[in-house]
């Protein structure tokens, strides 16, 4: 059975965390009920076990978080190249976690950032949930419930023998990857532990091969660190325990029964904030354009 409902947030009022986190009006944070599982976006706080790995790896204090958050606001007023949600604390802190609080390098990853959707804008504009169906109802992708053993999120690809090219091109599927971690940047415990993505290509034919360009291939090597494993799954187990993969990793993680189409129900609801996560970037002359419309 499957069910969507409203999650609570405890230490605040449902409206006061919705506008310290979402970029739209989105007031409900969706939560999929699968049987006994709840599939959600983890948006509250950080365990505290995951506080004190930011604080020691990351440097994450009360003290640094302020001053790097009003020294971040500040840069990103200055630079008249980007439009963005510097008045949004939650924002500049998916920036500042993944550089350790050094403005100056958040402000350089932020204009990496859009300048990479930029590059590819043929994959980001106008990229909604709703749009991406077709890619969800393929099930070549798999957020697992569970998280590996440093906290990350766990994304499977199935490009081999589940994938059909036809009915489901490449560019397709790395929107939905997209869509996938998009909405995780919006987790604290993602923000300090990342994420991982297993791509599965047993049973990859020639045929399916041609499809990975260069250009894809390039894409995917600017956006991930990649460590390839072929069919020894110890390798793969030195990356992720074997406790947090199903048993066709050669793990012993008992997975539920949760496809693609349960995490594109759960996503549909969050258009409206994915449409102002599109509407920020770098100011090129087609947006200025847009804006005095």
């Amino acid at each position: 059975m499957m069910s969507i409902k409203t999650g609570l947030i405890s230490a605040m009022s449902l409206a006061e965390f919705a506008s310290s986190v979402f970029l739209s009006d989105l007031k409900e944070l969706p939560t999929l009920i699968v049987g006994d599982l709840q599939l959600k976006l983890e948006c509250e706080e950080a365990s505290p076990e995951m506080k004190e790995i930011a604080r020691k790896e990351l440097r994450e204090t009360p003290e640094i978080v302020e001053a790097a958050k009003e020294e971040l606001r500040e840069l990103l007023k200055e630079d008249k190249e980007l439009h963005v949600p510097f008045d949004n604390d939650a924002w500049l802190v998916r920036f500042l976690r993944p550089t350790k609080f050094y403005p100056e390098s958040a402000h350089k990853l932020i204009k990496e950032y859009y300048r990479f959707k930029l590059k590819h804008k043929d994959i980001y504009e106008g990229l909604l949930p709703t749009r991406e169906k077709n890619v969800f109802e393929q099930n070549v992708m798999l957020v697992l419930p569970n998280r590996d053993q440093l906290g990350r999120r766990i994304l499977i690809l199935e490009l081999g023998k589940k994938w059909k090219p036809k009915k489901c091109p490449l560019d397709d599927v790395f929107k939905g990857i997209v869509l996938f971690l998009e909405a995780a940047m919006y987790e604290p415990t993602t923000q300090i532990a990342g994420a991982v993505v297993v791509f599965d290509m047993e049973g990859l034919s020639m045929t399916q091969a041609w499809q990975f360009t260069p250009q894809f291939a390039k894409r995917i090597v600017d956006w991930l660190q990649i460590y390839f494993h072929g069919t020894d799954r110890d390798s793969l187990h030195q990356h992720i325990s074997p406790k947090c993969l199903p048993d066709l990793y050669g793990g012993t993680y008992a997975l539920p029964q949760v496809s693609s189409t349960e995490w594109y129900d759960l996503l549909k609801h969050c258009d409206g904030e994915y449409e102002k996560i599109n509407s920020y970037g770098i100011v090129t002359e087609e947006k200025i354009k847009k804006k005095s419309k």
